[in-house]
Formats: structure tokens, C-alpha cells, sequence
């Protein structure tokens, strides 16, 4: 599970392509390698920020580039604001990997430094043995 959680945290601290490029005309480019990673909320306030479409957005990076994971069992969830600093922004991630007989289950919490856009990945406390 620690190189999952080590994989997950590579790619939500990556800026894929498109947030540097137009990539609507480049579909291919879009879900390529070149495109790994997700765009960078460092400087974003969280007012400006919908908590559905950062969902959306990390649970599709997940599914196109952690195929360790079971994809009908990944959910993503935003945790309620009430319940972080002002300049973070929680993220819990579950699911189950994939290996040859079983699958295992995982949580993880993310937290995203809306200042550095940096992303912290650790298990959920409170979750049982996961991740």
C-alpha cells in the first residue's frame, strides 16, 4: 500500500499538459503520459474552486493512470471546509487494488496546500487498516 500511496502522491503533485496547453484539439495527446498529472490549484482561493469538478477531475487522473485500481471501486470525496485551515483543501480516497486473488482495501486522505499546491497523501486516521 505505501507504493500506491507514493504513486497517488506523484501524480496529484503533477501538472499534466493541459494546464499549460490547449489540448482540446489533441484528444490523444490528452490521455497520454504526456498529460499525467492534474492541474495546480496553488494560488486558487477556495471560493473559486468547485469541490464536484476537483473530484472529477482526481478521480479521472486515478482511473487513467493507477490501473492497480479496481475502477467500479474507487470513490473520491471532498471532506467539509468546516473541518480544515482555511488554505487546505481534504481529499479522502478509497477503493481497492487489484493483485492476482484479491483485492485490497485502501483509504487515503489527501490534503492540498492551496498556497504551494502542494499535496500531502497519508492514510485516514479513524479508517481501520487501510492503505
Amino acid at each position: 500500500m505505501s507504493r500506491l500511496r507514493e504513486d497517488l502522491s506523484a501524480l496529484l503533485n503533477t501538472c499534466g499538459l493541459a494546464s499549460a496547453l490547449d489540448l482540446g484539439k489533441t484528444p490523444y495527446v490528452s490521455r497520454s503520459v504526456l498529460n499525467y498529472g492534474i492541474g495546480s490549484i496553488a494560488g486558487k482561493t477556495l471560493s473559486s474552486l468547485s469541490p464536484e469538478v476537483l473530484v472529477k477531475h482526481i478521480r479521472h487522473a486515478i482511473l487513467a493512470y493507477e490501473p492497480r485500481i479496481i475502477r467500479h471501486s474507487l470513490q473520491v470525496s471532498w471532506v467539509s471546509r468546516t473541518e480544515t485551515p482555511l488554505f487546505e483543501i481534504q481529499i479522502v480516497i478509497e477503493g481497492h487494488l487489484r493483485d492476482a486473488d484479491v483485492a485490497h482495501p485502501f483509504t487515503f486522505r489527501s490534503v492540498w496546500n492551496t498556497q504551494s499546491g502542494a499535496v500531502h497523501i497519508d492514510t485516514a486516521p479513524g479508517r481501520g487498516l487501510h492503505g
